[in-house]
């Protein structure tokens, strides 16, 4: 767990560094990002800006994510384990994230 500890640490610092988005630019970016999903769907090659407008998205909740799963470090489930779950939430959610 020593190992998974110093990579938790680092992983929980670079988040620390992803910028806050605003209402406004989640707005904007879910619009690329919806184009992105889009293209993979029709197996096209989405633009490189609205791949990166859905990982901007998804980078921008994983601070939310991995916070929640540290409320959960003592129960049945192993950090890493909840951490990795939290990310592939943190996917689907924008996938499915309607701001209307």
């Amino acid at each position: 767990m020593r190992h998974f500890r110093k990579e938790l640490e680092s992983y929980q610092d670079d988040l620390s560094r992803v910028q806050i988005l605003s209402h406004q630019e989640s707005i904007d970016l879910h619009k690329s990002a919806k184009r992105a999903s889009r293209a993979i769907a029709a197996k096209k090659v989405p633009k490189s800006k609205d791949v990166d407008a859905h990982r901007r998205l998804v980078e921008s909740v994983l601070r939310i994510a991995f916070k929640e799963a540290l409320k959960y470090r003592n129960n049945a489930f192993e950090l890493p384990d909840l951490v990795q779950q939290a990310n592939m939430e943190c996917v689907r959610a924008v996938d499915a994230w309607d701001p209307k």
